[in-house]
């Protein structure tokens, strides 16, 4: 395990309800039928595509019944011809919408399908490999609701010993992609805040019924399956829309459950060939992107904003004192703007609920262990920025020093 992770294991159950070991349990248990909670006019439509591998889907199927959202939804589960016990088992999930395809199509037909069936406003498509954590589906129904501008939302993929897998997906000039923060700690600054994305796995995205619509759903020119969501993304942005990463919408996957890693064989060999198709259909687009081979880091994602550094003391209280007020006023006016913001609290402290806040709004928000003291920090980033912002003149006397040699 990678040594942060390690580090930071005694956190985990703040982020994750449900533990490797309870996913293992889950997979081990004998099937016996439960009921998720549904209702007539759902808001929300979760579609779950499966091809046999049971035993995750009603790992996911029970995620999903234990912590019953917020948000009003139903749960379709498309059964793309599958020959194990998913065709006997699933029906008996009281409240689940259960559609078998007459023969297997691949992810694209299964989810086009639910979708085509869906009564709710937002359409949800969940991998049946993957097991959602409390509150994730809220997180995506809301960040949807924040801002009308917002067409596509994509959730945080971990790996079942809470390690990273994808805190929204970078593309690059030639079409090929890279999983931003692959491996790292969920908790660090550069993936736990909400920012604008090249693409969200379809792993666990939602977006609006009608824009799905108007798009003509996954493209068909990808099925059986790849590259149909980073497709998608590229259609929301061409619609005028943003493609969002939400951290607060967090959930396990297991990746290559269904088609494996080896992208020299069997369905995941599709991968290859639909690269070439999507950079030939995006090329203009892609003009704009990192050429291959660059490493992603926050100075480069965030090339085309202006970078603003804002320091003080502490991180800001806007419930406690006015002075919070106007300088998180500041960072969402800066944001509105277009500015990528960095906030770092000179104690290096992460301050619960507010610092989440400050992510929420997008800004990047730094605290110990991954802030190193200013020095250091200053650095490995201060060249970044086009603006530092010191808060409070004690403050400044200490930072401005360094503020000159490193920015």
């Amino acid at each position: 395990m990678h040594s942060l992770t390690r580090l930071l294991r005694p956190l985990l159950p703040r982020y994750l309800a449900v533990t490797p070991e309870a996913i293992r349990d889950v997979a081990a248990t004998v099937f016996r039928p439960f009921a998720l909670s549904t209702v007539a006019a759902p808001r929300a439509s979760v579609v779950i595509p499966v091809y046999n591998h049971f035993p995750h889907t009603l790992a996911c199927l029970r995620a999903i019944a234990e912590h019953p959202p917020r948000v009003s939804c139903e749960v379709i589960v498309v059964d793309d011809g599958s020959s194990d016990e998913t065709g006997t088992c699933v029906p008996q999930v009281a409240g689940v919408r259960y559609h078998r395809r007459a023969q297997n199509g691949g992810f694209i037909a299964a989810c086009n399908d639910g979708a085509s069936i869906a009564r709710g406003d937002t359409l949800v498509f969940l991998n049946n490999d993957t097991v959602p954590q409390p509150g994730w589906l809220d997180a995506l129904v809301d960040t949807l609701d924040a801002d009308p501008a917002v067409g596509l939302v994509g959730a945080q993929l971990l790996y079942p010993d809470g390690r990273l897998q994808e805190a929204g997906g970078v593309v690059f000039a030639d079409g090929s992609g890279w999983n931003y923060g692959r491996f790292e700690s969920a908790a660090d600054p550069r993936y736990a805040h909400v920012r604008d994305a090249d693409y969200v796995s379809g792993a666990a995205i939602a977006i609006p019924r009608d824009l799905f619509a108007q798009l003509g759903g996954f493209d068909a020119r990808y099925a059986p399956a790849y590259y149909e969501d980073t497709d998608l993304a590229f259609s929301v942005r061409a619609a005028g829309r943003r493609v969002i990463y939400q951290p607060a919408a967090r959930v396990l996957h297991d990746e290559g459950t269904t088609a494996g890693t080896d992208v020299g064989s069997g369905i995941k060999a599709y991968q290859s060939r639909n690269r070439v198709r999507f950079a030939e259909r995006h090329h203009d687009a892609l003009s704009a992107h990192a050429a291959a081979g660059t490493v992603p880091s926050p100075g480069n994602i965030h090339r085309r904003q202006r970078q603003v550094l804002i320091i003080d003391a502490l991180t800001p209280r806007p419930d406690h004192d006015s002075g919070s007020v106007r300088l998180v006023n500041l960072m969402r006016m800066l944001r509105e703007d277009g500015a990528h913001v960095v906030f770092l609290p000179a104690n290096r402290e992460h301050d619960g609920r507010h610092t989440e806040a400050l992510q929420q709004h997008g800004v990047e928000a730094w605290y110990a262990p991954f802030a190193q003291r200013a020095p250091g920090w200053l650095r490995e980033h201060g060249r970044r920025f086009d603006t530092v912002m010191l808060c409070r003149h004690y403050v400044a006397s200490e930072f401005l020093p360094l503020v000159r040699r490193h920015a």
